[in-house]
């Protein structure tokens, strides 16, 4: 066993500490709860060091890590190392959440109805309630503006930020209190006329819109300000460790990685699939004839098991009678049901309500059953197809009406959790990337864990699907900076967007963000091709066994290592 004291490089502010982690009992076995912390050394500029030396065995694995308190709560010598530095290049990204939450307060959409004011700056403070009646200061709060050049989370000015009337605002705050954190905004004309307080309680649910009174000194009402919130709570029971991150991390290629839309295709359309979409067999299909990514649709079902299906609702009837008229088919929204009453009812497609129903068979093979649970996937297609895990979330359309006519859907924390609770132990070594129509799913899956990269999926500017009612997915530079703000890998533009304006793809990858594309645009082999001239990441699209000749990129790179091409 031999000795080493780490010297790093690296400035800190007041509640952040450094540590090292790594990948023996001394570094404390990747568990950040674990890490070894690094003190200041009295005689280097800028360094710190660990005391006192570790013991450990030869080539020890490791990572530097900072570790946040708060609200209150407590290589080899030789050249300093600098953080973040990797052969030259920066490393760093953020971490997650292990037993702290976070709270989001956003404004957004005319956020303050005023004709009066064609802007106002707000600045957010935050406060611990204690049980003595006594308020505790929180500094932390930080602020982005999706709409500024750079979106990302900063510390907030005295004056307040100014919020325009297209602007989305984000505060946030991370803490271990979340049901005693009060908030007070003090609102500003964009001028820096002061209006008044508007006072937030510590909040009792986990999203949620409040429209509250914004109060002058006199206590005359002088506004009513519109804020919505999200508290993004830890994955609870599971512990994700400092192994492995690959949620930065992008292998660049000279060709665009090529996913098969639903595994082998659409099923449901004028060009449809040869193979049920989502299905086992589909997936296994387009892994064996090209696709080096599958994409595929998982929600819940109703006794909270992950499945696997496009569509929020799904037309049923009772066996004996699915055949007996068109108008025995009713629509029943998928959370609805359990997995023991999928299996026992007779489906149709939504496309078939109010059509007498094609023949579907009773007794299909294992692999071409629907609502098959995702744990099935992770354990039966091969290991070398990539998995793009779409987290399906029912999102408001513009209206302000759920997607498909549903009346609710489950709160995102339980929805997301009980999904990674059910997947993250069975992902193995396969290469996985979720994503998500839903910004605020995207956030849960960054801030939940730090094994695979997350992509938003934007709607853009078209009109073959209604508008979302959130503003950050409805165009593509939007969808860009919102990524950027949350340290997503990547944004999926939609197919539309790209071709209207091919520069989109390098303005976007000039942001250090990853591009790919969908749409029923990229079943051209023709527009395939030119945005793969252009220089897109990912490319998402139906049948793909008809397309790629070249097979699974993974699966050659195999053959390549073990010398059989």
């Amino acid at each position: 066993m031999a000795k080493t004291t780490f010297y790093v490089c690296s400035p800190t502010q007041s509640k952040e500490k450094l540590f090292v982690v790594g990948d023996c009992v001394s570094l404390g076995q990747w568990l950040p709860h674990k890490a070894v912390q690094l003190h200041l050394h009295a005689e280097l500029e800028d360094s710190q060091k660990v005391l006192p030396s570790i013991l450990r065995r030869e080539a020890a694995e490791y990572r530097i890590l900072f570790l946040l308190y708060v609200d209150g709560t407590s290589g080899s010598a030789g050249s300093p190392l600098l953080y973040g530095d990797y052969g030259g290049s920066s490393c760093i990204q953020n971490g997650w959440l292990t037993c702290q939450s976070e709270i989001h307060l956003r404004l957004h959409s005319d956020a303050l109805k005023s004709s009066k004011y064609s802007g106002f700056r707000v600045h957010c403070s935050a406060f611990r309630c204690m049980d003595d009646g006594s308020n505790v200061p929180i500094e932390d709060t930080m602020v982005a503006v999706l709409g500024d050049e750079n979106p990302l989370h900063v510390a907030q000015t005295e004056e307040g930020t100014l919020i325009n009337r297209d602007d989305y605002v984000e505060f946030s705050l991370q803490t271990c209190f979340t049901d005693s954190v009060a908030f007070c905004l003090t609102v500003r004309s964009d001028e820096g006329e002061f209006l008044g307080r508007v006072h937030l309680p510590p909040l009792k649910t986990n999203e949620g819109v409040t429209h509250a009174a914004i109060v002058s000194n006199d206590h005359h009402i002088t506004g009513v300000l519109r804020v919505d919130h999200l508290i993004v709570r830890p994955l609870a029971n599971h512990t994700s460790d400092m192994r492995v991150s690959y949620a930065q991390h992008w292998k660049q290629r000279e060709e665009a990685l090529h996913i098969g839309h639903r595994g082998s295709g659409n099923s449901f359309s004028k060009t449809s699939a040869k193979i049920c979409e989502n299905t086992l067999r589909s997936l296994q299909y387009a892994g064996d004839h090209g696709a080096d990514l599958v994409e595929f649709d998982v929600h819940l079902s109703h006794d909270r098991v992950p499945i696997v299906y496009h569509d929020f609702n799904v037309c049923v009837a009772a066996t004996e009678a699915a055949n007996s008229a068109a108008d025995q088919w009713l629509p029943v929204p998928i959370h609805s049901l359990t997995t023991a009453q999928m299996k026992a009812l007779k489906f149709g497609h939504m496309s078939e309500l109010g059509q007498f129903p094609k023949e579907r068979s009773d007794d299909r093979s294992a692999d071409l059953q629907l609502f098959t649970p995702l744990k099935e996937f992770l354990s039966t297609i091969d290991p070398l197809t990539g998995f793009n895990l779409e987290i399906k979330y029912c999102c408001r359309e513009k209206s302000g009406s759920y997607e498909e006519g549903l009346e609710y859907f489950e709160e995102r924390n339980s929805y997301l959790d009980c999904i990674l609770e059910n997947m993250l132990p069975f992902a193995k070594k396969r290469r996985i990337l979720f994503s998500s129509f839903d910004p605020d799913i995207c956030t849960l899956l960054a801030l939940k864990q730090p094994t695979f990269p997350v992509f938003f999926l934007s709607l853009g500017k078209t009109l073959k699907y209604v508008p979302y009612l959130d503003p950050r997915g409805n165009d593509a530079f939007t969808a860009a900076n919102f990524c950027r703000s949350r340290g997503l890998m990547g944004v999926v533009v939609h197919a539309e967007d790209i071709l209207r304006d091919l520069t989109i793809i390098q303005k976007l990858k000039k942001q250090g963000l990853r591009v790919f594309s969908w749409g029923d645009d990229n079943n051209s082999p023709e527009n395939l091709k030119l945005q793969q001239n252009h220089g897109v990441d990912g490319l998402i699209y139906d049948r793909i066994y008809e397309n790629r000749g070249e097979g699974n990129i993974f699966k050659r790179s195999k053959k390549s290592e073990n010398g059989t091409e």
